[in-house]
């Protein structure tokens, strides 16, 4: 996939949102009470690929106030732990990825900790995030891409 200059280079994946009240209103009748009305935020979480750091996952959470967001990035982790963890349990450091379920995929925080929280994310949508992050690190790492040739190399090399 080739990019122009005036497109985003990264890839961005929203793996989840959640919405939720942002007031101190008694959830009975929230839906009644004409303070709360228009009180609620959308929580987003994305996964993000940037050419500038290849080998790296960045999950980042922010909410959607309506007139003003609260951008947070969470964590920078290898894309190496997140395809791991699409086969069994991976950590490393303050984050672990692990499948769960039918087609899903738990990224937690701090899994060693109390205050740990996690994102289930649809499996699908980190497989394909991970497969487009990996098949662009060689045109961005200057790696020859063509595994074929450079085998041949190897072993005529060797012969």
């Amino acid at each position: 996939m080739t990019c122009d200059q005036d497109q985003d280079p990264r890839i961005i994946t929203v793996i989840g949102m959640a919405s939720f009240v942002t007031c101190d209103c008694d959830l009975d009748v929230f839906d009644h009470d004409p303070a709360c009305q228009g009180r609620t935020a959308t929580q987003i979480t994305e996964l993000v690929w940037d050419p500038e750091a290849p080998h790296a996952v960045a999950l980042l959470d922010y909410e959607d106030l309506g007139d003003a967001s609260d951008f947070e990035p969470v964590r920078v982790f290898a894309l190496e732990l997140l395809e791991q963890g699409l086969i069994g349990q991976a950590t490393g450091g303050t984050i672990a990825v692990a499948p769960v379920g039918a087609g899903w995929i738990a990224i937690t925080l701090n899994p060693h900790r109390a205050d740990l929280s996690t994102i289930y994310a649809p499996r699908a949508l980190v497989e394909d995030f991970a497969r487009e992050a990996r098949t662009r690190i060689p045109a961005v790492a200057g790696i020859d891409a063509d595994w074929d040739a450079a085998l041949v190399a190897i072993l005529g090399a060797a012969s």
